[in-house]
């Protein structure tokens, strides 16, 4: 059979559709996609360390290990969230708004870290942290808002996982021998899509106190020991943020000096959490996140200086929800939480630190934390309450995870690029 001109020209026609149509790129059809970025924030100069008072705003002598900000970009077609953790002794709500980057969520946190970098503080905080540094501020705020913009510009599509699992011999309580500690150990695994790690997220109660005031030199302590020891085994950022520990301290591993302890702890921590990691068998490609925060009015402040107004904030990622504490919330309180919402984390020095805060029993048996509560006895119970509001709000149900083997009262808002029907 012969074929004419035009049907060949039909037929070659059909053909190349066919072929296209075999040979076509899939479809991206991502729906969560995560990015990492640290700078690091050792100062150039001689500075003051935060943390202790005692140490009266006396420069460093010299840099152990360096102190870094490290930030977390998660996005899906809804929602975008950063998360940024700092080795600093806390967190200012005035750079965590510089920092917020356009249409998506912020939180900042601290590793509550008390040998970095201070100069940082204004007001009745300078006693902890020296003398106000304007200049130093201001390229701590630069450095960051340049990790932000880094996590954002390397995203990716990802998936993620939640594990838990139970460390109690790494803290202890320190106003009560034998008190309560929360020996939950948190991690959220962020993967790329072949299941390799972009990011491990780290959550323990523990002081960042294993070096004592004595210390001059600039360190990130334990958690940064944690940390470089879990990204040189596991090639991924790894992040650490603080659970409830205002009243515990770390317990350390013994070490012939303070720094030898340090890695110790850090050491002994890592151990944990690659176990916990090594266990996790399923990374969820679908995702949901929400972060609402509410500004709120606080308690009548007990010392003058104290703010009169804060933000409480809570991430939800796949139904677990992470408590933003603006300061150290004791072990009782975020047990507490725990109870109400299981699963949760308990994320505290978050956007803010107004301090310590305690149960009413506990904050009248005074001592140092009583001291540095600037709100009265009831804060600590306040403070359950506004969470559990926030936690019951419209939220998805409660998922555990998988086991191992400020405007003012009443302003409750979801941030900017947190979910249709976002102000």
């Amino acid at each position: 059979m012969r074929f004419g001109p035009a049907a060949i020209t039909r037929a070659s026609c059909i053909l190349l559709v066919a072929a296209g149509c075999s040979s076509a790129p899939p479809v991206d059809r991502a729906e969560f996609w995560a990015g990492t970025a640290a700078v690091d924030l050792t100062p150039p100069r001689a500075t003051p360390l935060g943390g202790y008072s005692g140490r009266r705003g006396q420069p460093m002598t010299g840099v152990y290990d360096p102190v870094r900000a490290k930030a977390l970009w998660l996005e899906t077609p809804e929602t975008r969230l950063c998360l940024v953790v700092t080795d600093l002794v806390g967190s200012l709500r005035a750079v965590r708004d510089r920092i917020r980057p356009e249409g998506a969520s912020m939180v900042l946190a601290a590793t509550h870290n008390h040998s970095g970098p201070g100069a940082l503080a204004r007001g009745f905080w300078q006693a902890a942290t020296g003398p106000f540094d304007a200049d130093w501020y201001e390229e701590v705020v630069r450095r960051i808002s340049r990790a932000v913009a880094e996590a954002r510009a390397s995203k990716r599509p990802a998936r993620l996982a939640f594990a838990r699992g139970v460390e109690p011999a790494l803290a202890r309580n320190r106003r009560t021998p034998g008190g309560p500690v929360d020996p939950e150990v948190n991690v959220l695994v962020v993967s790329d899509e072949i299941s390799r790690p972009i990011a491990i997220l780290v959550n323990y109660g523990a002081h960042a106190t294993a070096l004592p005031e004595g210390n001059m030199l600039m360190s990130a302590d334990w958690p940064g020991a944690l940390q470089m020891i879990l990204e040189d085994r596991l090639g991924a950022v790894v992040l650490f943020t603080q659970g409830a520990s205002g009243d515990v301290s770390p317990n350390p591993p013994s070490g012939r000096d303070d720094f030898e302890r340090c890695s110790a702890m850090g050491e002994a921590l890592a151990g944990r959490v690659e176990d916990i990691v090594k266990g996790i068998e399923k990374r969820e490609e679908r995702v949901r996140i929400s972060y609402v925060e509410r500004g709120v009015d606080l308690p009548d402040p007990t010392l003058p200086l104290a703010p009169s107004k804060s933000v409480l904030g809570m991430i939800e990622i796949n139904g677990t929800r992470m408590f933003c504490f603006p300061g150290e919330p004791s072990a009782e309180l975020g047990l507490a939480l725990k109870k109400r919402f299981p699963g949760a984390w308990i994320l505290g020095l978050s956007n803010d630190h107004l301090g310590y805060f305690l149960g009413e029993e506990e904050y009248r048996k005074g001592g140092y934390e009583r001291n540095m509560s600037f709100y009265g006895p009831r804060m600590g119970p306040w403070l359950v309450d506004q969470f559990t509001q926030l936690g019951e709000r419209g939220h998805a149900e409660d998922r555990a995870a998988q086991p191992e083997g400020g405007s003012g009262q009443d302003d409750h808002r979801r941030q900017p690029g947190v979910g249709a029907g976002a102000p």
